[in-house]
Order: structure tokens, then C-alpha cells, then sequence
């Protein structure tokens, strides 16, 4: 009868461990799905960056050298 009473409340606590991990992945799944779309967003507005600064190099009169400044090499 004692083992059985251990049983059950050692089940019991690895149920409650579960469920507070389960909790845990859920937020943190949740919050790299925002920062995957952060990630988009951040990404649209380096090109629209990029091409601007293209215009700008080539109306300074330095259009040859644009793509070694946008290339970021």
C-alpha cells in the first residue's frame, strides 16, 4: 500500500513537470515564430536600404562603385 502511494504521487509530480515544460515550449515556440517575422521584416527594409543607396552612390557619380559598397564585401 505505501509503494502504490509513492507511485501515484511520483506520477503525479513528473505529470505536473510535463505540463510546466509543455507550457514553456508552447511561449517559446510562439516567440520564435515572432522573431522569424521580425526576421522578414528586417529583411525588406536591408533591401530597400541597399537600393537606395545605389541611387544615391550613382547620382554622386560613383555608380561603378556601388556594388562593392552594396555587397557588403
Amino acid at each position: 500500500m505505501d509503494g502504490s502511494i509513492y507511485l501515484v504521487g511520483l506520477g503525479g509530480l513528473v505529470s505536473a513537470l510535463l505540463s510546466i515544460i509543455a507550457y514553456f515550449l508552447h511561449y517559446m515556440h510562439r516567440d520564435f515564430r515572432a522573431v522569424q517575422a521580425d526576421m522578414i521584416q528586417l529583411r525588406k527594409e536591408v533591401g530597400f536600404i541597399k537600393v537606395d543607396l545605389v541611387r544615391l552612390l550613382k547620382v554622386m557619380g560613383m555608380g561603378k562603385a556601388s556594388s562593392h559598397f552594396v555587397s557588403g564585401s
